[in-house]
C-alpha cells in the first residue's frame, strides 16, 4: 500500500512541476547551506524549509545543480504528520487532508567532485504544491556557492622590472607582487673620473637590477709641488685634476745669523710642498769684541773679531792698593 502511495506521489509531483501556477497566496520554499565556499572533496549540506500561506496536500521541491561539479551523498525528507515522505533528487511529502505546512522539509548532502571546475554555482529548487487536483502558487529557492582552489603555488619567478609572479599548479591562478629589493651590492665603485654601478637583488625571485652612481669628489692627490714663489700644486692620480693654492709659510728660521760685518739669512718653509724662501737680516750693531789690552799708560783697547773694529778707551782706575808701605826712611807705593 505504501509503495503504491509513493508511486502516486511521484506522479503527482512530476505533474505539478510541469503545471502552471494559478492560485493566489501560496507557498514559498527556502534553502540554507552549511557553507558557501567549498574546495574539491568538500561536502555541503542544504536544508530546505517551507512557508505555507494556504494549505496543500502534495508538496514538492525538485533540486537542480551542475552534476559535473556536485554529486549526491545523501538526502532525506522528514515532515512530521505527512502521509508520505520521499527524497529523489528533491523533497516530496503528502498529507491526507489539505495542510498549511511551515517548517523544515529535509536536507541533502552534496560533495564537490575532485574534478570539479572552479567558480560560482547555483543550487536551485523548483517548487510545486497541489491541493487535491488544484495547483497552489509556490515559489522555489536557490543557494549560490563558490568552488575555490586550495592553491599550491610554485616558486616566485621574475615577471618584469617591477613585479614577480607565482602560479598555482592546480588551477593556474597567478599571484603577482612587487619586487622587494635588497640594499644593493657595489659591482663597480665610483671615483672622481667616472661613475659606478650598484646591483640590487630581489630576495623573493632572485631578479636583479642595476643603477649607475654619480662621480665622486674624492680625489687621490699626490704630493704638493712648488710651482712658483707664491704657489704650489698637486695632481689627482685618477682624473689628473690639478689643484693650485698659495704657499703656507711657517714662522721662519735663522739659517745664517747677521753680524756686524755681514747680513744674515732667515729661511721660511712651506708646510705643504716644503718649498723655501729667504729674507735678508740686516747687519747688527753689536760687535764681537775680544779682551781689553793695554795701549799705554792712559788707554786700553779691544778689537771686534768679526769686523776688526777697534775701540780705545781711557783706563778706568780703581781706588788703588798700597803695595809698599812708606817708612821714615823711604816712600811707599800705591798701585
Amino acid at each position: 500500500m505504501k509503495k503504491m502511495i509513493s508511486i502516486i506521489l511521484c506522479i503527482l509531483l512530476l505533474a505539478v512541476l510541469t503545471t502552471a501556477v494559478f492560485a493566489a497566496g501560496g507557498v514559498s520554499f527556502s534553502m540554507s547551506a552549511s557553507s558557501t565556499s567549498l574546495q574539491r572533496g568538500d561536502t555541503i549540506t542544504l536544508t530546505a524549509s517551507a512557508y505555507s500561506g494556504e494549505p496543500g496536500t502534495s508538496y514538492g521541491l525538485m533540486l537542480a545543480y551542475d552534476h559535473s561539479v556536485f554529486e549526491e551523498v545523501s538526502g532525506s525528507t522528514a515532515v512530521a504528520g505527512a502521509l508520505v515522505n520521499s527524497f529523489n533528487n528533491g523533497f516530496a511529502f503528502m498529507f491526507q487532508t489539505p495542510t498549511a505546512y511551515s517548517g523544515t522539509v529535509g536536507s541533502v548532502t552534496l560533495r564537490v567532485k575532485d574534478t570539479a571546475a572552479f567558480g560560482n554555482f547555483t543550487i536551485s529548487g523548483s517548487a510545486s504544491v497541489l491541493n487535491g487536483n488544484d495547483a497552489v502558487s509556490a515559489s522555489g529557492c536557490s543557494v549560490s556557492v563558490s568552488v575555490v582552489c586550495n592553491h599550491s603555488y610554485g616558486s616566485w619567478t621574475n615577471l618584469d622590472s617591477t613585479n614577480h609572479q607565482k602560479t598555482c599548479t592546480v588551477c593556474t591562478d597567478v599571484q603577482t607582487e612587487v619586487h622587494t629589493w635588497d640594499k644593493g651590492t657595489t659591482v663597480k665603485a665610483a671615483n672622481c673620473k667616472e661613475g659606478g654601478e650598484v646591483k640590487y637583488t630581489c630576495p623573493t625571485c632572485s631578479a636583479t637590477r642595476t643603477e649607475n652612481t654619480e662621480k665622486t669628489d674624492d680625489h687621490k692627490y699626490g704630493a704638493w709641488i712648488k710651482v712658483s714663489d707664491t704657489q704650489h700644486s698637486r695632481t689627482c692620480s685618477v682624473c689628473t685634476k690639478e689643484e693650485t693654492v698659495n704657499h703656507s709659510w711657517d714662522g721662519g728660521k735663522v739659517t745664517k745669523p747677521a753680524t756686524c760685518k755681514e747680513t744674515g739669512i732667515q729661511t721660511y718653509t712651506c708646510s705643504g710642498c716644503k718649498g723655501t724662501k729667504t729674507e735678508v737680516l740686516e747687519k747688527t750693531t753689536t760687535h764681537n769684541y775680544g779682551k781689553w789690552t793695554k795701549v799705554d799708560e792712559n788707554n786700553h783697547k779691544h778689537i771686534c773679531a768679526d769686523c776688526q773694529k777697534e775701540e780705545t778707551l781711557g783706563h778706568s782706575w780703581n781706588s788703588g792698593a798700597v803695595t809698599k808701605q812708606p817708612t821714615c826712611k823711604e816712600e811707599g807705593v800705591k798701585t
